[in-house]
């Protein structure tokens, strides 16, 4: 179909009596630049007069004239390339008509682009749709002129980001603006970042992880200061969770380890035997608020104590006494990673032993991770009356830390993995051997509450520094580890299980309960980088 523009235009048609022309319709010469219109017998002005009425062509100036045969005019004016559009030949469009044949769009007409801005953000504050003109050879040129949503500045009275509020600028889209200082962290860079900006706010629930979440410039507050309402005589194994920091309970259900929770703490706590089964001596387990004249919490007002004797404040220093004479096997999963062997500590020499296992208790904890925390830290303080005797012998007391979890370590660091026995009260030496907590880490150095002595294997003690902090304890006169730090590594929102097992290890059939052990816990907070899982100095 052809296209075309019709202007009207607008001539004077200058009209002269034809009298005494050269031809019958005008019998005078025309003057100069005129012509006779033979169908009127009047002098035209030359061009005007259409001589051929086969080409479908008129001027303006000429619409409803006749044709030079005398028949009615019919032509339409038509600007094309392929017709003449003058009565010389050539293509001229005239009096302003354009050839839009093969265009796109009319020339410098315009309209609007599609916005590609998130919904609902079109014409509010200053975003807006972009636009395309049409250019000269009938093209559409580029849109241009859109204004999508930006951060806002703050001050400036200007809703750059375009969601109806001027000056809220939210990056971590927490709903908090920085402007005006409101939102104390909302980037994980520099040293005002923070690992999870969109959980950090006025307001924010505070959460075990060494931050200010919710911007009032303390740090974790009340999440250590709940063991203040536990009372000591408490046998609750909940009240011994809160003791040690773990003070929010959740409404989780008992469900398998590795799967999914949604509600961080406390799922379920007791007190068992290492084996699963059974209940321990009651006084196995004891929660108080200091431990002799110098050691006291590491957070909060409270720790736990877990002992092969009886816990007591000071600790019976009859190295015969508190017999429990309660007897069971070692945790299944861990004997059989470890060859159905107590592992020995390589600063001792041996492969491993077997024994029984005598005056023991396992506190038992299924926990809901919070869903931004990578791993947990704990710390745990090491007593034992078999120092400096029994360093190096093959029955001492053993500590276990054993984390059931379903994290898997990344492939580029295989470090992080926690341990195949699942056992964290492992102290790695510069070998990267693992060495038990217990008596035996006296020769690699992590005996430091003590004296220097030798044992009745032969092995020398030097790294004690002195026995201040066992004043008041009852072990003034044996040895321990000082405070000690245990991390294991976790996934967010995933339930796991922690056991803390101690016992008295005596050759198969034996009644070893004497030269007891004890270890306080405290401090258990959750955190939010991965570490190299393990036991070492605080």
């Amino acid at each position: 179909m052809r296209s075309f523009i019709s202007v009207t235009a607008f001539a004077t048609l200058v009209i002269i009596g034809c009298g005494g022309g050269s031809s019958s319709a005008c019998p005078t010469p025309c003057p100069e630049g005129f012509e006779c219109n033979e169908a009127t017998g009047t002098c035209e002005p030359i061009g005007t007069t259409d001589y051929d009425d086969t080409d479908s062509d008129t001027t303006p100036t000429e619409t409803g004239l006749p044709e030079k045969d005398g028949s009615a005019d019919t032509e339409t004016i038509s600007d094309d390339t392929d017709s003449p559009d003058n009565d010389d030949g050539s293509d001229v469009v005239p009096d302003g008509d354009m050839d839009t044949d093969g265009m796109d769009c009319i020339p410098t007409t315009e309209e609007p682009c599609p916005y590609t801005g998130p919904n609902g953000t079109e014409g509010v504050g200053p975003c807006k749709a972009g636009k395309r003109i049409c250019r000269q050879d009938g093209t559409w040129g580029a849109c241009s002129g859109e204004v999508l949503p930006t951060w806002d500045l703050c001050g400036d009275g200007i809703d750059q980001d375009c969601d109806g509020t001027p000056d809220n600028l939210d990056q971590d889209g927490d709903g908090v603006t920085e402007c005006g200082g409101l939102d104390c962290c909302y980037t994980t860079e520099g040293d005002d970042g923070c690992p999870d900006p969109k959980n950090v706010y006025p307001g924010a629930p505070e959460i075990p992880n060494g931050l200010d979440d919710n911007c009032n410039d303390q740090i974790d507050e009340g999440l250590y200061d709940c063991d203040d309402e536990v009372s000591t005589s408490s046998a609750d194994p909940i009240d011994f969770a809160k003791a040690i920091g773990i003070c929010k309970t959740s409404s989780d259900t008992l469900v398998p380890v590795g799967n999914n929770c949604s509600d961080w703490g406390i799922i379920a706590a007791d007190f068992v035997l290492p084996d699963g089964s059974g209940t321990p001596h009651p006084q196995s387990h004891a929660i108080f608020t200091k431990f002799g004249n110098v050691i006291a919490p590491k957070a909060g007002s409270r720790f736990i104590m877990l002992t092969t004797g009886f816990a007591a404040d000071p600790f019976d220093s009859n190295k015969f006494g508190g017999k429990q004479q309660k007897t069971s096997t070692a945790p299944g999963d861990w004997l059989t990673a470890n060859n159905n062997q107590f592992p020995t500590s390589p600063a001792c020499g041996g492969s491993g032993i077997t024994g029984s296992v005598n005056d023991p208790v396992m506190f038992r904890l299924r926990l809901c991770t919070p869903a931004a925390a990578k791993s947990f830290s704990f710390n745990l303080y090491f007593f034992s009356q078999e120092y400096v005797k029994y360093v190096c012998s093959d029955y001492n007391d053993f500590l276990l830390t054993l984390l059931d979890s379903g994290y898997t370590a990344p492939s580029d660091h295989p470090e992080l993995a926690n341990p195949p026995d699942k056992n964290l009260a492992l102290w790695f030496d510069a070998s990267n051997n693992p060495n038990p907590v217990g008596v035996n880490l006296a020769p690699a150095g992590l005996f430091k509450q003590c004296t220097n002595g030798t044992s009745d294997s032969g092995t020398v003690i030097t790294t004690c520094v002195g026995t201040d902090e066992l004043q008041g304890t009852g072990f003034e006169t044996y040895g321990g580890t000082g405070w000690l730090t245990t991390r294991g590594n976790v996934k967010g929102g995933e339930v796991i299980e922690l056991r803390f097992v101690i016992w008295d290890t005596g050759p198969w059939g034996s009644t070893d309960y004497i030269y007891n052990s004890a270890v306080l816990l405290d401090n258990f907070q959750w955190q939010y980088e991965e570490f190299k899982p393990g036991t070492g100095p605080s």
